[in-house]
């Protein structure tokens, strides 16, 4: 075997997570008689990497350094990353500034991780001034350099310097896509500005960008922010209706429940990316809920809002242009579609009277979960919240049932009771959970049942 084989393999098991595999190979080089050159401890390192053990990496950058080995920007740029995994984000900016006694040039790879070690640091000034730095040393920035930076102005509230860096990707040839665009919204999340984000959210549509989950949730806590919660159910039919996010969760057409992205899990934390009908139930039942608490407040006379197509129609030409040029057609276009589609809203007086077949239905659902909780829990108590369950559920046909399942605490271990105690507890009474509902004959989806 040459060198060659060898960087190809200790690659595999980096992108396989194998790091002891990757150093043992590395080091078994020498027994088989072939020199490690450069890109061996770069396939290493990256092995490090992946696997987030940066003692580990810093150990074979030395190595390389006693082997009279000079790093390259790859080298460089992998060990900032493994670095940045610790949250040392000084000595990732430190590491960067010690290219120049190399002799290396900085790549956009190193000033991409650089700055994204600062962005999650919260040092928004310095990834700003690394960002400004590329342009000076005529350093290309592409699309991950632009959106770490749009991510650090986010932390800091500066919507202003979020959209013109977004404005700018086009102006210097950099691929505008999903990410930039999301981290975008996180800024005009944090600061409330509602108009900019559906100018956003319209070029993307325009530009055909993928909507997923994250920009479905981020785009909606920009209204909640700005307390907008009825702009908010106008702005979520228009650009995420049901009937599409159908479409793209099940292609196929076999009615399925689409699957994760990542590795599935019985737990909430493995969401999937595809906005889903119970996701988009669960955001209508939250933005209803406000309405409600809104409404009561001002007058306790005022029903409880059906939250459908109808609720929207009183603030569909409350939607201004937001000042982006580059935007405005697209979100003409989309206000015009809500105008068009929106219908009077009506009283729900007579409908929250009578009870429904879905509001019975409901009722016999949860009976039947209450009977599937493991007896060991004691009386645990099923609180129903969900969007198929009250008089304002809203407007689609395949709207979920949310429950949340509150325990007594003597059904805990009393040994642990910190915050990740807690949630070991937590997941294993899931587990539990879980095993009762599979004997029973129940389908647990990977994301259904959840902390």
């Amino acid at each position: 075997a040459d060198a060659v084989n060898f960087n190809a393999t200790i690659r595999v098991c980096g992108v396989a997570s194998e790091w002891p595999v990757a150093l043992q190979l590395l080091h078994g080089m020498h027994e088989q008689q072939v020199s490690p050159v450069v890109e061996s401890y770069n396939a290493a390192i990256f092995a490090c990497d992946r696997a987030a053990q940066v003692e580990k990496a810093l150990l074979c950058f030395c190595q390389m350094r006693w082997n009279n080995l000079l790093p390259n920007a790859v080298t460089y740029g992998t060990l900032m990353s493994a670095i940045a995994h610790a949250g040392a984000w000084r000595s990732v900016v430190a590491l960067l500034e010690s290219m120049d006694a190399d002799g290396v040039a900085r790549s956009p790879f190193c000033y991409s991780a650089a700055i994204a070690s600062c962005e999650r640091a919260s040092e928004w000034r310095l990834a700003l001034c690394l960002f400004h730095e590329m342009r000076g040393k005529g350093v290309e920035r592409d699309a991950v350099v632009f959106a770490s930076t749009i991510c650090a102005s986010g932390k800091a509230a500066d919507w202003r310097t979020a959209l013109s860096l977004l404005a700018a990707m086009d102006e210097e040839g950099a691929r505008v896509d999903a990410t930039a665009m999301n981290c975008t919204l996180g800024a005009l999340a944090q600061a409330a500005r509602w108009e900019e984000a559906l100018g956003v959210v319209a070029e993307m549509e325009r530009r055909r960008l993928p909507r997923s989950a994250v920009t479905c949730n981020t785009f909606i806590r920009t209204f909640e922010h700005a307390n907008e919660h009825r702009r908010a159910i106008a702005a979520l039919l228009r650009f995420f209706p049901t009937q599409t996010i159908d479409a793209q969760a099940d292609p196929g057409g076999d009615g399925g429940e689409p699957l994760p992205s990542g590795r599935a899990g019985m737990f909430r934390s493995a969401r999937p990316d595809v906005v889903t009908v119970q996701m988009l139930s669960s955001i209508a039942e939250r933005l209803e809920r406000a309405l409600d608490h809104g409404e009561r407040s001002s007058s306790e006379a005022t029903p409880q809002p059906v939250v459908a197509v109808s609720a929207a129609s009183p603030l569909a030409t409350e939607l201004p242009l937001p000042p982006l040029g580059w935007a405005a057609e697209a979100l003409e276009c989309a206000v015009d579609a809500v105008l068009r589609d929106v219908a009077p809203a009506g009283r729900c007086d007579a409908a929250a009277a009578e009870p429904s077949p879905r509001k019975s239905a409901a009722a016999s659902f949860i009976d039947e979960v209450r009977e599937t909780l493991p007896p060991s829990w004691g009386r645990p108590e099923v609180v129903v919240y969900g969007s198929g369950s009250g008089a304002g559920a809203f407007a689609t046909e395949a709207a979920d049932i949310d429950a949340t399942v509150m325990v007594p605490s003597t059904a805990l271990h009393q040994g642990d009771l910190s915050a990740e105690g807690l949630r070991h507890q937590q997941q294993r009474l899931l587990i539990e959970w879980r095993a009762r509902l599979v004997e029973r004959g129940w389908t647990v989806s990977a994301v259904g049942l959840g902390g």
